[in-house]
Order: structure tokens, then C-alpha cells, then sequence
């Protein structure tokens, strides 16, 4: 597969859109008197994030996998038991060559797993505290993507429009 630079600009525009969004919902959160917990899959990157803001709070885990899903819960329950909102923004897009034999299944359904199964995993975890609280929320943020699909072999359309 050759590089394609305008799928490289859109992304990248799309990306530094999404930390813009980002930087906004934290300053406006935190000006709130929020407390705020992030998670993620690479280390570095919530590295990077609470060096940026250090109020923040981040615990390294995978929303495909359901085992790290119960000990980010039981950890964020037992550090922050007033947690009331839940967000999740975690995603992949990535072009898949679903004609590639070398390409595994598990590697194929990488996204379907961060992109759909992620949500639905974290909600049902987190729902039974959230129902505690009485100003309790979750949301779901998805890629305009659902709205205004890309040509191309992206999955990260359907995913969007599936979380939307």
C-alpha cells in the first residue's frame, strides 16, 4: 500500500482537531472544579498528558481487553469513588487490506474491538457505579465519520456511526 498524503493531511488535521477538542473539554471541566481521570493504551502518551496538565489523573489500560477493563475499574472506584461521568473517546482508523493474506484476523478486528466492543465494555463495567450517583452521565464520542463517510477501506465509518 503507497502513502497516501492527502488521507496523511486529513488525519492529521482530524487529530490535532480532536486535541483541540481535548485541551477545550479539560480546561472547561477542570474550571468546573472537576477532577479529571484519563486512560489509554500507551504509556508515553499519558506521560505526555499529565506533564501538560498536572492535575490530571491517568491509569495506563486497553479497552479491548476485558481484564484491564475490571482492574481500571477497580482502581479508579477505590482512588475516586465519587467518579460520576464516564467519556469514552478511545479509537483506531486504520487502512486494512482485507485481501492480504498475511493480515490476521485478530489484527483485522483491532479496530472493532478499541472502536465498538471498547464502549460497550467500559459502560457495562462502569454502569452499576454510575446508577449510585445522582448526577451520573456517560457519552460516547465518536468520529464526524459517522456523518460524512471517507471513500476507502476504513472501518472507523461504521464505528462511528454504530457509537453514534
Amino acid at each position: 500500500m503507497g502513502f497516501n498524503y492527502e488521507t496523511y493531511e486529513q488525519y492529521d488535521f482530524d487529530h490535532r482537531r480532536r486535541q483541540w477538542h481535548r485541551l477545550r473539554t479539560h480546561q472547561k471541566l477542570t474550571a468546573l472544579g472537576n477532577t479529571i481521570l484519563i486512560t489509554g493504551r500507551d504509556q508515553a502518551k499519558l506521560d505526555r498528558a499529565k506533564a501538560a496538565f498536572p492535575k490530571i489523573h491517568a491509569f495506563q489500560s486497553d479497552v479491548s481487553d476485558p481484564k484491564a477493563i475490571a482492574t481500571l475499574y477497580e482502581e479508579v472506584t477505590r482512588q475516586f469513588p465519587e467518579l460520576n461521568i464516564l467519556i469514552n473517546n478511545a479509537g483506531i482508523m486504520r487502512e486494512i487490506n482485507v485481501h492480504d493474506k498475511a493480515g490476521s484476523l485478530e489484527d483485522i478486528t483491532r479496530e472493532i474491538e478499541i472502536n465498538l466492543s471498547g464502549p460497550i465494555r467500559m459502560v457495562k463495567q462502569f454502569l452499576p457505579h454510575l446508577k449510585t450517583k445522582s448526577n451520573a452521565a456517560i457519552m460516547n464520542v465518536s468520529s464526524g465519520l459517522a456523518f460524512v463517510p471517507e471513500s476507502g477501506p476504513h472501518c472507523q465509518d461504521h464505528f462511528s456511526a454504530a457509537i453514534s
